[in-house]
């Protein structure tokens, strides 16, 4: 993607992954585990590696974070999720996978 204007703020960057992943483009829903709130996100970085408790980490943009957390999310500087690959149709403004994504010359 070279404009993530479609898409923000719904988009992350996650853990494990390296540059040029077949990961990237992909789409999470991601849901609050205590309010049972979800959101879909499109993978578009990498972060650090997860915490040792969890296997996988989000770093999710601002407005998104609060969306899906409120103000407990805010106060408490994180949230505790469950998440689930889904179909990139569910995540806004998500072309799909690379190879399905227009050429753009």
């Amino acid at each position: 993607y070279q404009d993530l204007s479609a898409m923000f703020p719904d988009v992350t960057a996650i853990s494990g992954i390296a540059w040029n992943s077949p990961k990237c483009g992909v789409c999470y829903e991601v849901v609050d585990v205590k309010s049972k709130k979800s959101i879909y996100l499109t993978v578009v970085d990498s972060v650090g590696p997860a915490p040792t408790s969890s296997s996988l980490h989000f770093n999710i943009a601002h407005e998104a974070f609060d969306t899906l957390f409120g103000a407990a999310g805010e106060q408490a500087g994180h949230g505790v999720t469950t998440f689930t690959e889904v179909d990139y149709h569910n995540c806004k403004g998500n072309k799909g996978p690379p190879s399905l994504a227009p050429i753009v010359v």
